[in-house]
């Protein structure tokens, strides 16, 4: 759990944008789909839904 944290925590600041960061944290691999679920949530909360593209 702390690695996925982690994971979502350099996502969230190593990028500009949502898609970005989303294919981040998907290129890694291992637990991606957990990383993926927890990035969304924190983009979410940190950025708002306006930020999440309708692609």
């Amino acid at each position: 759990m702390v690695d996925i944290l982690a994971v979502v925590q350099w996502a969230l600041s190593s990028t500009d944008d949502f898609r970005s960061r989303l294919l981040k944290v998907m290129n890694l691999g291992d637990d991606s789909d957990t990383a993926e679920s927890m990035y969304g949530l924190f983009a979410g909360t940190v950025y708002g839904f306006a930020s999440i593209s309708s692609e």
